[in-house]
């Protein structure tokens, strides 16, 4: 089945078309770091905005990289007069906003990531009146085609931002409804578990960083490389490119059951995956992930945001026994994780030393923490991964999420997991995107088309 997948749960925008055998046209993320490294960590009203911003301009790029040439986008032609500004948007002199070819008059300005109820019941989304069964059908077959055979839309629904979930979500039912086509909502971990079946070929990939405010923006796409250029020498499965035009997927061998270990900016868990439909957490977070962990430190060193790449980078040239730091839970509540006390074992260990200022003034005093820290952190996942891979007797292992991408982390696993089946999806589908989602969409059931329409964005959704 071809679907048009939308993530949008936390501060990357994207869309993704996948085809059956998890096998993906495009790939399209807008990154919104810099906007938010401004205030060091994900500020969610600004996210949600930028989400409303470049929400249908991601969607246009990710079918223009799927299908080629002109795109239409919910049945308008973007034309020469209609090119966007910023990735996609231009406010034209009255006032009225054109996102990809859509447009949305001050009457018909939308709330609520992207959806206004009028007093009459009347919806209007994007720009598209949903009044009446009747006229929508009559939309649909004049107004709204759908070129290029996609057979259903799919959604993160959650966990996530709230506000980040709705627009894609309000975005998703629009399409769905004036397309004519399935709904399939979809669980972000999800996603992430079963990225490691994704046939990524080399150049469907995009990527847009979004400035911060006051910066000149830039509409110029840049594609990602397929293969995963953190790749530690051990015995890990290979993740990568087999010729510089083969598609990236792990062996043929892989296969279910396998434990999932989701870890990044916002999860941590640990997650026996029988099949697609059967999956059973078996712990996780009890206060901040391991991404939010690195970034809250990285804040505390002044080092900027995020904090996860330099953290790691600084850590491959510091002595990880220089300080004692604790290692949270390590024999406690089985898999459960805890990282807010070891951020504070930090603040205190900068104290003791006598200062940030002095701490820095040391090249090696910080490379030291940054390592002890690291190494606290990736004790406490890989002890708990063994504990869990040895109770449930499974010999194969996905590292997944945004932290997937720590070159510590991936090297350390390689050394302790010699007999595990180890796989790291790479880095283009670690962070949030959304051909995982497409992918997962593959093996739910859609929803009626009664219920499309009613379906919620979810914060704390729990894993089915």
């Amino acid at each position: 089945m071809r679907i048009l997948a939308i993530e949008t749960s936390c501060d990357e925008t994207a869309a993704a078309v996948v085809e059956d055998d998890c096998r993906v046209l495009s790939n399209v993320i807008v990154s919104q770091m810099r906007v938010h490294s401004v205030y060091s960590g994900v500020v969610p009203e600004l996210a949600s905005r930028c989400h409303i911003e470049y929400m249908l301009p991601v969607v246009r790029e990710a079918l223009e990289v799927a299908f080629g040439g002109e795109v239409r986008s919910a049945g308008f032609s973007l034309s020469s007069h209609e090119k966007v500004r910023s990735a996609g948007l231009s406010p034209s002199p009255g006032g009225e906003i054109r996102s990809a070819g859509l447009s949305l008059s001050s009457h018909e300005k939308v709330r609520s990531a992207g959806l206004s109820p009028s007093p009459g019941g009347e919806i209007r989304s994007a720009g598209l009146s949903l009044s009446s069964p009747g006229e929508n059908r009559a939309k649909a077959s004049t107004r709204i085609e759908n070129r290029y055979g996609i057979e259903a839309i799919a959604v993160t629904r959650g966990p996530g931002l709230i506000g980040s979930l709705l627009v894609g979500v309000e975005t998703a039912k629009t399409l769905a409804w004036t397309w004519n086509l399935p709904l399939i909502p979809v669980h972000h971990t999800m996603g992430h578990l079963l990225s490691v079946f994704c046939e990524l070929p080399e150049g469907q990939s995009r990527i847009l960083e979004i400035p911060p405010e006051g910066q000149p923006a830039s509409a110029q796409w840049e594609t990602i490389p397929a293969a995963s250029p953190i790749r530690p020498i051990g015995p890990i499965c290979p993740i990568g490119l087999t010729s510089p035009t083969a598609p990236t997927r792990p062996t043929a061998a892989f296969d279910y059951p396998y434990l999932g270990l989701v870890i990044s900016g916002g999860h941590s868990s640990l997650v026996r995956v029988d099949s697609p439909l059967r999956m059973r957490l078996l712990g996780s977070t009890l206060d901040d992930a391991p991404g939010e962990a690195y970034d809250k430190v990285a804040k505390c060193l002044g080092l900027g945001y995020p904090g996860g790449p330099v953290v790691d980078r600084l850590a491959a040239e510091g002595d990880s026994e220089a300080f004692a730091l604790p290692r949270p839970l390590l024999h406690t509540r089985e898999y459960d994780f805890s990282f807010s006390g070891l951020k504070t074992a930090v603040v205190r260990a900068i104290q003791d030393f006598g200062g940030l200022a002095r701490l820095r003034e040391s090249e090696t005093a910080l490379k030291d923490l940054c390592a002890s820290f690291q190494a606290a952190v990736i004790d406490v996942l890989l002890k708990k991964t063994e504990r869990a891979l040895k109770r449930e007797r499974l010999r194969r292992l996905v590292v997944a999420g945004g932290v997937a991408c720590n070159r510590g982390l991936r090297a350390k696993a390689a050394r302790r997991l010699q007999s595990v089946h180890l796989v790291f999806p790479p880095p283009v589908l670690c962070t949030d995107n959304a051909a995982m989602i497409g992918a997962a969409a593959q093996y739910l059931p859609p929803l009626p088309r009664s219920e499309a329409l009613a379906l919620d964005a979810r914060a704390g959704w729990e894993l089915p």
